[in-house]
């Protein structure tokens, strides 16, 4: 089974010309409000891979929270261990989408608590986990990586963001997958000029990737460091790309997958994602994708 643990998030989204300024209105072109974050959109894309999926930690016990349980259950993804913490908000995000460019920008409120209770790993069997999926490095994700690692399983980071307390999760990740903010919020932390070859040697990792958009990403293994191609496409909506992204990777480390190819059926999942408004409606089967990445080569031979 896969776990993972993270951000679970109520999604706005608007598809607009324009970001409209203060005092101004902006007609939408689209709309829709769906299950976002990191984690639950993997978890959900791993699921309609045919992979069983569980999610663990806490949202609000709001109106969002409960709509966030009910979008998990309906793609059949484990919320056993999901609990609506009492009198808390869950996180809702606005994601404004450029109808032209499908690039998106995001406000949002946050979660008001700062992570979940630790004594919810004592109700889990991480002896079942084969792999596990961490958003960011609080003090419940360190010590779930600990366990799933205790138990034999691996252990993915996907880093949108840059946190101090990262060094103490590193020693458990098998793969890391981290975007270009990633690295920029790592150098303003401390005015540095870091790198994701940087990263790679303070952990023992088995491989780790930065993903940069429409220009691939760059992967590092312990032997060599290579840049890979984006699909080409008209992007509709690039929210979630990121996310797609790593339940492709995700999927792949289960297979056994060679890592050139495992970083081609990721790269498909997030061109795919791309295609549709919304952090995971562009996935649906494996055959899908893999469908996909034969047509895109195709067009290339002709």
């Amino acid at each position: 089974m896969i776990f993972g643990t993270g951000a679970c998030t109520f999604d706005v989204l608007f598809t607009v010309e324009s970001v409209p300024e203060f005092g101004s209105t902006v007609r939408a072109r689209n709309f829709a409000v769906q299950l976002g974050g990191p984690v639950a959109s993997a978890l959900v894309a791993l699921r309609r891979f045919g992979l069983a999926a569980k999610v663990f930690g806490e949202v609000g016990d709001d109106e969002p929270g409960r709509q966030i349980l009910k979008w998990l259950k309906a793609e059949d993804v484990d919320v056993q261990h999901l609990r609506l913490r009492a009198q808390s908000d869950s996180r809702i995000v606005l994601v404004l989408v450029d109808c032209l460019s499908g690039e998106r920008s995001f406000t949002f409120r946050p979660d008001s608590f700062t992570m979940p209770s630790l004594d919810l790993l004592d109700s889990m069997e991480f002896a079942s986990c084969k792999l596990l999926i961490v958003d960011e490095a609080t003090e419940f994700s360190i010590e779930a990586a600990r366990r799933c690692k205790l138990n034999g399983g691996k252990v993915i980071f996907t880093g949108g963001w840059y946190r101090g307390s990262i060094n103490q999760l590193i020693c458990y990740v098998d793969a890391f997958i981290i975007s270009q903010e990633f690295i920029r919020d790592w150098n303003r932390s401390d005015d540095g000029n870091h790198t994701i070859e940087e990263f790679f040697l303070q952990g023992r990792f088995r491989f780790g990737i930065q993903t940069n958009g429409e220009n691939g990403c760059i992967v590092q293994t312990p032997e060599a460091i290579e840049s890979y191609h984006a699909f080409r496409i008209k992007p509709i909506d690039t929210t979630g790309a990121g996310d797609a992204f790593g339940a492709g990777i995700a999927y792949g480390m289960i297979q056994g997958w060679a890592l050139p190819y495992l970083v081609k059926f990721a790269s498909a999942c997030a061109a795919m994602n791309c295609l549709t408004l919304g952090s995971s409606n562009g996935l649906t089967t494996v055959s899908a994708v893999v469908a996909f990445i034969n047509e895109s080569e195709n067009r290339k031979e002709v």
